[in-house]
């Protein structure tokens, strides 16, 4: 090897070849490109030596090396002024170099450079400027520079794919991410680094459920996982509080033998959320593996949830351990004694812990005062602001001082506030007013509910009126203020609002509108026009909302004149006011009994195409039931029952969810569309242009909707029987007999069983005569102190018979409609006395409709239904039956008896159930609510094979069972839902059926806003068969 020449023999140079020259460059850039090196290099130049592509080649590798990318672009730049052909392996190497610095526009910069050259372009060279992209986080550049190399028709590899998910990752563009992972073809096949990108794309945009779809698809395709793959799916659960999914990926790493990390438990942590006890659990297991650090001692003690107690242990087990606290320690204990309310702790700590640390004095002290106004300790809060005030750390008079001084200012008003201290909380108000300090809107609503609470709301509005006088508050905050008087005291907003107007502030119509509605709310219907006119006055836009606000007020007035008055504004406003107004008006001439009005208004909402509500509707028909025009509310109940049907279907979660399925397809295509008509049409309205028929004319508390049904039936044998040994309201029974088929409901519900043989008219009553008995039981009962008991002593001195119980039935229906605003869907709130005045129009119009759908339904009627009252575990019948449709009680769901007994009143002694016989209910609620998950779920299971194994007996052989069943309201505390489908199954196999087909839908879900116990929702139809005879025979003999 040649010595590396000093710059003394630079002059004998000219006397090599070039051969020579490049062998001693290479030896002087081996040790690295110092002064020297560079030396030599210059001195080659200025020799004037013969330098070629191999000189260059190693003066640019060598700054490649060294990370020195100026130094080869310069290099790479006097290839051209030496007229030396630069090729492919320099700009690779300048590309390297700018990659690995990060240099990402002269990287793209030199890819232009290359593309104008005559050279031959490379992958390793796109793939280098894409890392120096990743790296620089320009993710956009990455993928134009992949768009690039497509349009430049070069091939690209698994580096190229894996450099840009890289850079999409760290930019969480998690579609992206995913678009181009399921774009790599089989020669680019993703690899577990691919994947690992996509997954931690998905963390950062907080969704867990794409990144467990990723790690399925991984072991779909057999890649392998890594630890640091599942660590990525545990920090997007993490994100989302998903610590139950959280904890069986954990679980799933000890079965795949991967090793945890430290970042393992971190990210389980961050899953536990407020759930101390699991985050406990965690550190324990890291202190066992040896992991544990002040960084996860830190993340455990945030996630305390104000157990102060243990935060004071596990800081001692940190001193045990010789792990130095931070100031991240610090900050988390004074959170959690904060949130302990332990004041005296957080000042306390401040104090130990301020010598050693540099604690944010804003942190520290809004948490000891947040902790003195949790527990009202106002003079606690004072002190800790006084001590504030006196900090050497805080310069008096700059943005940090003020920004603190108004956060604390505000909490210790707040303080004041819940301690009842009025005048200590008007005091720091003026005391900020003095220091100009800003005012928030939530310290001027603690001043008003401090105030309010001592009824010294005069006092407030002094107070805020100087507030809006010394221009410290903002326009926004102070017309919010308002808005929350308006909730609470109509004159203080009123008095406000004035204030407003004549401090200059410009009041809004949305402030108006809340002043206004505050009137409303109290029947000052004088006020409200009065800030309506001073809107005019303010020449503020006539909207629809503050007049119907307005409107409103005078509505519960009775002020009809006003209401239409207010309405020909708008209208001379806004040409045609929307449907809100026109709903109220309705309301407004219904009220005062002008049905012609009202049913005027209606129609012309029809014939502009405005989207009536049931609202509206129903006011027109309580308008014409008023007056006694039947017709008119027998024309309307279609809209109505029209509108009801799009109002719950406009209430209903319309979430995604998802249908799985297992057995054939001509079975389960029928299962998966009752399951999505009972999800989206509910209980117990028919869509649109079907016929209600008597479906849900008493409205019990569940059942399955008619549509389900149809379908259910669709499954059936021609012509073949039906049985439903839970048939509730009848809605299968009803679908059986106009399909044609003879059909027998059982149910242990006397009230079920009621109003099922009602619904399905069991007994085919005579309707002339039940028209009469209609007249000659409401005669009189409006001079009756209480009209309904009257009612009921009428109609049970008939005497036992299908009249009576038709009227029995009618009955049930009225009072349901009377007491339930959301099955009318009425806005009017009527007092006591007016619904007793009602009853006998009520009961008249009720009447009317129940012929009405009994000759809807006879009419399309072809079977005949039978049924029984009693426990279906007892049920025989005097021959088999050809299908069973059914959807037995959910677990631990309703108590079906107890609730029975309400129509004891009209139904008298049948539903009248002894303790005993209440106990015989499947799956009861009370059970499960005074048993454990285990117990409840050992009698749910004989309690299916129980009533499974008479369902079997009553089947003809090849007979079928079709199964509408639930998870329950109850979660289980060992996998978070109750598996009835594998209850069901397990039962019906046992007692001899074959499960054919099942079906599953699902919420896709979980958070609390899913359903009101927030839980998922499960819903599944199983779908069994009784063998034939011989089959059967043939497995005996097996």
């Amino acid at each position: 090897m040649v010595a590396s020449p000093g710059i003394q023999d630079v002059a004998q140079l000219r006397q090599l070849d070039p051969r020579q020259t490049v062998q001693m460059l290479r030896s002087v850039t081996k040790k690295g490109l110092d002064e020297h090196a560079l030396a030599f290099l210059d001195s080659l130049r200025a020799q004037e030596c013969e330098l070629n592509a191999f000189h260059y080649g190693v003066s640019i590798s060598a700054c490649a090396k060294n990370g020195l990318w100026q130094n080869a672009l310069g290099f790479l730049n006097g290839m051209t002024s030496s007229l030396v052909e630069r090729n492919m392996v320099h700009f690779n190497a300048c590309m390297d170099v700018c990659a690995k610095s990060a240099q990402w526009q002269v990287a793209v910069a030199l890819l232009g450079q290359v593309e104008s050259c005559e050279v031959e372009l490379s992958t390793v060279l796109f793939n280098s400027c894409i890392n120096a992209c990743d790296r620089g986080g320009q993710w956009q550049s990455a993928i134009q520079v992949l768009e690039t190399m497509q349009r430049c028709l070069v091939d690209c590899d698994l580096i190229t794919c894996n450099a840009c998910l890289s850079a999409l990752s760290k930019a969480s563009e998690w579609q992206l991410a995913v678009t181009l992972l399921s774009a790599m073809s089989e020669e680019t096949a993703p690899d577990t680094i691919s994947y690992n990108a996509c997954i931690n794309a998905c963390e950062s945009g907080g969704l867990w459920q794409a990144a467990l779809h990723l790690l399925e698809s991984m072991k779909s395709r057999r890649i392998p996982t890594a630890t640091r793959t599942l660590n990525g799916c545990i920090a997007a659960c993490g994100g989302c509080m998903e610590w139950q999914m959280a904890f069986a990926l954990m679980e799933e790493m000890l079965v795949t033998r991967l090793e945890y990390s430290a970042v393992t438990y971190m990210a389980a942590t961050r899953a536990c959320g407020r759930r101390w006890e699991h985050a406990l659990s965690l550190l324990s297991d890291m202190t066992d593996r040896s992991l544990v650090d002040c960084l996860a001692y830190n993340s455990c003690i945030s996630h305390l949830n104000g157990n102060w107690k243990i935060a004071q242990s596990l800081l001692e087990s940190m001193e045990g351990l010789q792990l130095q606290a931070n100031e991240a320690t610090c900050t988390s204990l004074i959170h959690v004694y904060g949130e302990g309310l332990q004041w005296l702790r957080v000042c306390g700590i401040l104090e130990e812990m301020s010598g050693r640390f540099k604690v944010s004095p804003g942190i520290a002290c809004s948490a000891a005062i947040s902790a003195c106004e949790g527990s009202s300790a106002w003079p606690a809060a004072l002190n800790v602001l006084q001590q504030l005030s006196t900090r050497s750390d805080m310069a008096p008079g700059s943005a940090e001082a003020t920004k603190v001084q108004t956060t604390a200012n505000a909490l210790c008003i707040s303080a004041c506030s819940k301690g009842r201290n009025w005048l200590v909380a008007f005091g720091l108000l003026q005391q900020a007013l003095q220091t100009q300090l800003r005012i928030s809107q939530a310290t001027l609503d603690a001043c008003i509910k401090a105030g309010e609470k001592d009824a010294q709301w005069q006092l407030s509005l002094k107070v805020l009126s100087s507030v809006v006088d010394a221009g410290v508050c903002d326009a926004s905050a102070y017309f919010v203020t308002i808005g929350y008087c308006g909730r609470v005291n109509w004159q203080m907003a009123v008095h406000l609002l004035d204030s407003a107007s004549t401090s200059g502030l410009q009041p809004d119509a949305f402030v108006c509108s809340a002043v206004i509605t505050a009137c409303e709310r109290q029947r000052q219907w004088d006020q409200a026009l009065q800030v309506f006119t001073d809107m005019r006055k303010w020449h503020l836009e006539l909207n629809e909302m503050c007049c119907t606000a307005t409107m409103s007020a005078c509505l519960k007035s009775s002020r009809w004149e006003a209401a239409l008055h207010l309405y020909r504004l708008l209208e001379a406003s806004v040409d045609q006011p929307g449907a809100v107004a026109r709903c109220l008006l309705i309301d407004v001439f219904s009220a005062a009994g002008l049905w012609e009005h009202s049913l005027s208004i209606f129609s012309s909402m029809t014939s502009l195409r405005y989207e009536a509500d049931a609202v509206g509707c129903s006011a027109v028909m309580r308008a014409c039931e008023r007056r006694g025009q039947w017709r008119q509310v027998l024309a309307l109940w279609p809209h109505l029952q029209q509108l009801q049907w799009r109002g719950h279907m406009d209430s209903t979660d319309t979430e995604p969810f998802e249908l799985h399925s297992v057995g054939p397809a001509d079975v389960t295509a029928f299962l998966e569309r009752a399951l999505e008509h009972q999800w989206l049409l509910g209980y117990p309205l028919l869509p649109p242009g079907e016929d209600q028929l008597t479906h849900g004319l008493y409205k019990y508390m569940a059942g399955m909707q008619a549509m389900a049904a149809r379908e259910l039936i669709s499954l059936v044998v021609e012509q073949g029987s039906v049985l439903d040994p839970f048939c509730g309201s009848g809605t299968v029974l009803i679908e059986a007999c106009i399909a044609g088929r003879s059909a027998i409901g059982c149910d242990v519900s006397p009230l079920a069983s009621f109003v099922a043989s009602q619904h399905v008219d069991a007994e085919d009553v005579d309707l002339a005569a039940f028209d009469a008995a209609v007249m000659r039981v409401v005669r009189g009962i409006s001079l009756s102190p209480d009209p309904w008991k009257q009612l009921q002593t009428n109609i049970i001195a008939l005497g036992d018979s299908a009249v009576q119980r038709s009227l029995q039935f009618t009955y049930l229906v009225a009072s349901q409609a009377s007491e339930d605003d959301t099955y009318w869907q009425s806005s009017a709130k009527f007092q006591h006395a007016q619904l007793k005045k009602e009853a006998a129009p009520r009961f008249r119009g009720t009447a009317r409709l129940v012929i009405a759908r009994l000759r809807s339904l006879r009419a399309c009627s072809f079977g005949r239904a039978e049924v029984i009252q009693g426990d279906c575990r007892d049920l025989r019948l005097a021959k088999p039956v050809h299908a069973i449709i059914t959807s037995p009680p959910y677990p631990g769901v309703y108590d079906y008896l107890t609730t029975a007994e309400s129509a004891s009143a009209i139904l008298g002694s049948r539903c009248k159930l002894t303790s005993e016989e209440k106990r015989l209910e499947i799956g009861r609620r009370t059970l499960w609510q005074k048993h454990s998950f285990e117990e409840f779920a050992a009698s749910w299971q004989r309690e299916q094979e129980q009533w499974l194994q008479v369902a079997w007996s009553l089947l003809l052989p090849g007979g079928t069972a079709s199964l509408m069943i639930g998870n329950g309201d109850r979660d289980a505390s060992e996998d978070g839902a109750f598996d009835n489908l594998r209850c069901t199954a397990d039962a019906a196999e046992k007692v001899g059926f074959q499960v054919v087909a099942t079906s599953t839908i699902a919420s896709k879900r979980t958070s609390p806003s899913d359903r009101s116990r927030g839980r998922r929702r499960t819903e599944h139809m199983i779908h069994l068969l009784r063998p034939p005879e011989h089959a059967h025979a043939n497995q005996n003999a097996n």
